[in-house]
Protein backbone atom coordinates (compact mmCIF):
# COMPACT_ATOMS: atom_id res chain seq x y z
CA UNK A 1 0.00 0.00 0.00
CA UNK A 2 2.28 2.73 -1.12
CA UNK A 3 1.39 6.28 -0.35
CA UNK A 4 3.22 9.25 -1.66
CA UNK A 5 4.73 11.88 0.53
CA UNK A 6 4.75 15.56 -0.16
CA UNK A 7 7.85 15.30 -2.29
CA UNK A 8 7.52 13.43 -5.56
CA UNK A 9 10.84 11.66 -5.23
CA UNK A 10 10.11 9.57 -2.13
CA UNK A 11 7.41 7.02 -1.37
CA UNK A 12 6.32 5.80 2.06
CA UNK A 13 5.86 2.03 2.19
CA UNK A 14 3.81 0.32 4.89
CA UNK A 15 4.57 -3.39 5.08
CA UNK A 16 3.19 -5.46 8.04
CA UNK A 17 3.50 -2.75 10.66
CA UNK A 18 6.82 -1.66 9.23
CA UNK A 19 6.91 1.75 7.62
CA UNK A 20 9.86 2.87 5.57
CA UNK A 21 10.71 5.35 2.90
CA UNK A 22 12.26 4.62 -0.48
CA UNK A 23 12.88 6.48 -3.69
CA UNK A 24 10.06 6.59 -6.10
CA UNK A 25 10.59 4.51 -9.21
CA UNK A 26 10.20 6.57 -12.28
CA UNK A 27 8.24 4.90 -15.00
CA UNK A 28 8.73 6.54 -18.33
CA UNK A 29 5.55 8.07 -19.64
CA UNK A 30 6.63 7.42 -23.19
CA UNK A 31 7.60 3.98 -24.32
CA UNK A 32 11.14 3.56 -25.53
CA UNK A 33 11.60 4.15 -29.20
CA UNK A 34 11.63 0.85 -30.99
CA UNK A 35 14.98 0.20 -32.54
CA UNK A 36 14.82 -0.65 -36.18
CA UNK A 37 15.31 -4.30 -37.01
CA UNK A 38 18.94 -5.09 -37.64
CA UNK A 39 19.88 -5.08 -41.28
CA UNK A 40 20.78 -8.71 -41.83
CA UNK A 41 22.32 -8.08 -45.20
CA UNK A 42 24.61 -5.37 -43.81
CA UNK A 43 25.65 -7.61 -40.93
CA UNK A 44 26.36 -10.43 -43.37
CA UNK A 45 28.46 -8.08 -45.54
CA UNK A 46 30.40 -6.89 -42.50
CA UNK A 47 30.97 -10.47 -41.35
CA UNK A 48 32.19 -11.47 -44.82
CA UNK A 49 34.47 -8.44 -44.99
CA UNK A 50 36.00 -9.25 -41.58
CA UNK A 51 36.45 -12.86 -42.66
CA UNK A 52 38.04 -11.77 -45.97
CA UNK A 53 40.46 -9.41 -44.18
CA UNK A 54 41.47 -12.17 -41.75
CA UNK A 55 42.04 -14.61 -44.60
CA UNK A 56 44.06 -12.06 -46.59
CA UNK A 57 46.21 -11.37 -43.54
CA UNK A 58 46.76 -15.11 -43.00
CA UNK A 59 47.57 -15.59 -46.71
CA UNK A 60 50.15 -12.79 -46.61
CA UNK A 61 51.72 -14.27 -43.50
CA UNK A 62 52.04 -17.68 -45.15
CA UNK A 63 53.42 -16.12 -48.35
CA UNK A 64 56.14 -14.35 -46.38
CA UNK A 65 57.01 -17.59 -44.58
CA UNK A 66 57.09 -19.54 -47.85
CA UNK A 67 59.33 -16.86 -49.35
CA UNK A 68 61.77 -17.26 -46.47
CA UNK A 69 61.79 -21.04 -46.88
CA UNK A 70 62.31 -20.68 -50.65
CA UNK A 71 65.35 -18.51 -50.03
CA UNK A 72 66.74 -21.09 -47.61
CA UNK A 73 66.16 -23.90 -50.13
CA UNK A 74 67.91 -21.87 -52.85
CA UNK A 75 70.88 -21.28 -50.56
CA UNK A 76 71.06 -24.99 -49.76
CA UNK A 77 70.93 -25.81 -53.49
CA UNK A 78 73.76 -23.37 -54.14
CA UNK A 79 75.76 -24.98 -51.32
CA UNK A 80 75.25 -28.46 -52.76
CA UNK A 81 76.23 -27.22 -56.22
CA UNK A 82 79.41 -25.65 -54.83
CA UNK A 83 80.23 -28.88 -53.03
CA UNK A 84 79.78 -30.90 -56.25
CA UNK A 85 81.91 -28.42 -58.20
CA UNK A 86 84.61 -28.61 -55.53
CA UNK A 87 84.51 -32.39 -55.69
CA UNK A 88 84.82 -32.36 -59.49
CA UNK A 89 87.65 -29.83 -59.27
CA UNK A 90 89.58 -32.06 -56.87
CA UNK A 91 88.96 -35.11 -59.07
CA UNK A 92 90.26 -33.20 -62.08
CA UNK A 93 93.37 -32.24 -60.11
CA UNK A 94 93.93 -35.91 -59.41
CA UNK A 95 94.28 -36.49 -63.12
CA UNK A 96 97.10 -33.97 -63.69
CA UNK A 97 100.35 -35.06 -65.38
CA UNK A 98 102.38 -34.82 -62.17
CA UNK A 99 100.24 -37.48 -60.56
CA UNK A 100 100.59 -39.75 -63.60
CA UNK A 101 104.37 -39.49 -63.37
CA UNK A 102 104.23 -40.33 -59.66
CA UNK A 103 101.98 -43.31 -60.33
CA UNK A 104 104.71 -44.91 -62.38
CA UNK A 105 107.19 -44.50 -59.54
CA UNK A 106 104.95 -45.52 -56.64
CA UNK A 107 103.50 -48.63 -58.16
CA UNK A 108 100.16 -50.35 -58.00
CA UNK A 109 99.82 -50.55 -54.22
CA UNK A 110 100.73 -46.91 -53.67
CA UNK A 111 98.33 -45.86 -56.38
CA UNK A 112 95.42 -47.67 -54.70
CA UNK A 113 96.13 -45.99 -51.39
CA UNK A 114 96.65 -42.65 -53.10
CA UNK A 115 93.27 -42.90 -54.84
CA UNK A 116 91.64 -43.87 -51.58
CA UNK A 117 93.21 -40.91 -49.78
CA UNK A 118 92.29 -38.54 -52.60
CA UNK A 119 88.69 -39.79 -52.57
CA UNK A 120 88.47 -39.28 -48.82
CA UNK A 121 90.02 -35.82 -49.19
CA UNK A 122 87.42 -34.86 -51.81
CA UNK A 123 84.57 -36.10 -49.59
CA UNK A 124 85.92 -34.22 -46.58
CA UNK A 125 86.18 -30.99 -48.55
CA UNK A 126 82.64 -31.41 -49.89
CA UNK A 127 81.32 -32.13 -46.41
CA UNK A 128 83.16 -29.12 -45.03
CA UNK A 129 81.51 -26.88 -47.64
CA UNK A 130 78.08 -28.34 -46.86
CA UNK A 131 78.59 -27.87 -43.12
CA UNK A 132 79.67 -24.25 -43.65
CA UNK A 133 76.58 -23.53 -45.73
CA UNK A 134 74.30 -25.29 -43.25
CA UNK A 135 75.86 -23.25 -40.46
CA UNK A 136 75.02 -20.09 -42.39
CA UNK A 137 71.44 -21.30 -42.89
CA UNK A 138 71.15 -22.11 -39.18
CA UNK A 139 72.34 -18.60 -38.36
CA UNK A 140 69.63 -17.17 -40.60
CA UNK A 141 66.97 -19.39 -38.99
CA UNK A 142 68.24 -18.43 -35.54
CA UNK A 143 68.01 -14.74 -36.42
CA UNK A 144 64.43 -15.25 -37.62
CA UNK A 145 63.50 -17.01 -34.39
CA UNK A 146 65.16 -14.31 -32.29
CA UNK A 147 63.25 -11.61 -34.17
CA UNK A 148 59.98 -13.47 -33.63
CA UNK A 149 60.68 -13.93 -29.92
CA UNK A 150 61.52 -10.23 -29.62
CA UNK A 151 58.25 -9.33 -31.32
CA UNK A 152 56.25 -11.57 -28.97
CA UNK A 153 58.06 -10.22 -25.91
CA UNK A 154 57.46 -6.64 -27.06
CA UNK A 155 53.74 -7.34 -27.48
CA UNK A 156 53.62 -8.43 -23.83
CA UNK A 157 55.58 -5.38 -22.72
CA UNK A 158 53.15 -3.12 -24.58
CA UNK A 159 50.23 -4.33 -22.44
CA UNK A 160 48.64 -1.61 -20.27
CA UNK A 161 49.46 -3.40 -17.00
CA UNK A 162 53.08 -2.27 -17.25
CA UNK A 163 52.13 1.41 -17.40
CA UNK A 164 51.13 3.64 -14.52
CA UNK A 165 48.18 2.57 -12.33
CA UNK A 166 46.08 5.48 -13.60
CA UNK A 167 46.57 4.48 -17.22
CA UNK A 168 45.74 0.90 -16.28
CA UNK A 169 42.52 1.96 -14.59
CA UNK A 170 41.53 4.16 -17.52
CA UNK A 171 42.19 1.36 -20.01
CA UNK A 172 40.15 -1.06 -17.89
CA UNK A 173 37.30 1.42 -17.69
CA UNK A 174 37.33 1.89 -21.47
CA UNK A 175 36.84 -1.81 -22.10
Amino acid sequence: MPTTSSSDEWVLIKDDDLVYKRRKRHHPTRPRPIEPAPDLEAEERERRERKRKALVKLRDKYRREIGIWDELVKKLGVAEKRAREEEEKVENQNQNPMQKRMEGEVGVVGREYGELIDGIFVKVNAQEAIIANLTALCDVAEALCAAHEEKVAQSFLDLPIWRSPRELMSSLCED
